[in-house]
């Protein structure tokens, strides 16, 4: 082939690659640009509002309702391509419009609000409880239309805080992607919820107030065996309390007084956190002053109202037995 012909060809295939250059360049740019739009426009497309959670039948002001709409709204951004309202942004719309979500009491006030929001999708969430047991309602609407698109309920048995929350962001999946969690997965959830044994460590004051005057101080530790729904305290164990005792319309004991007791107890619900505990007891008590009975074994019975909240609980009720009778308390701690 002869040097000349490579050379014209050479001359031709370069002219028409820098001819083409600027518009593969520009195909290119637009390619990129299309394709960018294209994700951000999948990412995020319509708003979502999540209302904060009405507080249902028995709640408590304990329960912390703000941060479980925090959670939610972590949720949805996380699982939805909508972009989801802030609380913030919700309140001052709403604000602006003279609203006050509080006097809102049924579904069609709260669709209004979405609309008045104007947000695509809406989020209304209601959290109930029910003796020991909380139930957690959410429903997802769509607004133009006011039809629920998806409900959730789950409810948890005896659980706090922390388990609530775990409940919320389980509901929150569900709601938001229509898959449920995983069986293994609500079974380890499950056993955190399960109500623990514990130990009871706790102060003691107990009141004399018949044939001896006074008041004795101590402290005392047990294990509570059992926390079931109706029986919740099956305890044993030992306390001690010492004071200053004096005799009271001729009778002659009079000086210090010290008290070891071996109990058992014996704890019923009567509602929510609320029951009624029996304290059988043996102690051996020591008094020091004039008088008689300087030391001896006594009986005791105590029973009164209890309430156990873990990690804290509370004894009130009434004795008989021993040396006289009269009013215990004991508030502490339950591990």
């Amino acid at each position: 082939m002869p040097r000349s012909f490579l050379m014209r060809w050479s001359r031709v295939m370069r002219f028409m690659f820098r001819s083409l250059r600027p518009r593969t360049d520009c195909f290119l740019f637009f390619l990129i640009l299309s394709v960018s739009v294209s994700t951000y426009a999948q990412e995020r497309s319509g708003d979502l509002a999540v209302l904060d959670f009405k507080a249902g039948t028995g709640l408590t002001t304990e329960i912390n309702l703000g941060l479980l709409g925090q959670v939610l709204r972590e949720e949805a951004v996380k699982a939805t391509s909508y972009r989801v309202m802030t609380k913030e942004n919700i309140f001052a719309i709403l604000q602006d419009k003279g609203i006050d979500l509080s006097k809102c009491a049924d579904v069609e006030c709260e669709i209004q609000y979405g609309r008045i929001l104007q947000a695509d999708k809406l989020v209304v969430g209601e959290v109930n409880l029910v003796g020991s047991a909380y139930y957690l309602s959410l429903n997802l609407y769509d607004t133009p239309t006011a039809a629920i698109d998806r409900s959730v309920t789950k409810d948890c048995e005896g659980c706090g805080f922390r388990q609530l929350v775990s409940l919320v962001r389980d509901a929150a999946q569900e709601l938001f992607t229509g898959r449920a969690v995983k069986a293994v997965e609500k079974k380890e959830v499950g056993k955190q919820r399960k109500p623990l044994l514990g130990l009871l460590v706790y102060p003691l004051m107990d009141v004399y107030f018949s044939d001896i005057r006074g008041m004795t101080y101590g402290g005392g530790a047990g294990y509570n065996f059992i926390k079931g729904r109706v029986i919740n305290l099956m305890a044993l164990g030992a306390q001690f309390s010492t004071g200053e005792l004096s005799k009271e319309f001729g009778y002659t004991i009079e000086g210090s007084a010290s008290f070891i007791d071996v109990y058992c107890a014996l704890g019923v619900r009567v509602y929510s956190l609320l029951g009624i505990y029996l304290k059988p007891s043996i102690n051996y008590q020591s008094l020091t002053g004039e008088g008689r009975g300087k030391a001896g074994m006594g009986i005791r019975g105590e029973a009164g109202f209890s309430a156990l909240r873990p990690p804290f609980f509370l004894f009130a009720g009434g004795f008989y037995g021993g040396v006289t009778n009269g009013l215990s308390i004991s508030v502490g701690g339950y591990f």
